[in-house]
């Protein structure tokens, strides 16, 4: 885990070296109404004003990002209604 100040942007990066798994499959099945952890996670985020990145690959493990400007203005660049 790491968490960063990076510009006017608060980072925090989760990695592991775990299986990975595939982001599209996972956004699929929530869809489904399967688990919604990766739609859960995205939803937080973008409710707070940041966003998620994501690195996974199956045999590869995971990196997750989640961004925060500190900036108002830059938050609502992530608001659709804004």
């Amino acid at each position: 885990m790491e968490l960063r100040l990076v510009g006017d942007e608060l980072q925090l990066t989760v990695r592991d070296d775990g299986t990975g798994f595939d982001l599209v499959a996972a956004r699929n099945r929530a869809l489904r109404g399967g688990s919604l952890g990766v739609l859960g996670m995205e939803e937080r985020a973008t409710l707070a004003g940041g966003r998620m990145e994501w690195d996974s690959a199956a045999g590869r493990g995971t990196t997750v990002q989640a961004i925060f400007p500190l900036s108002p203005a830059r938050a609502n660049d992530n608001d659709p209604t804004a």
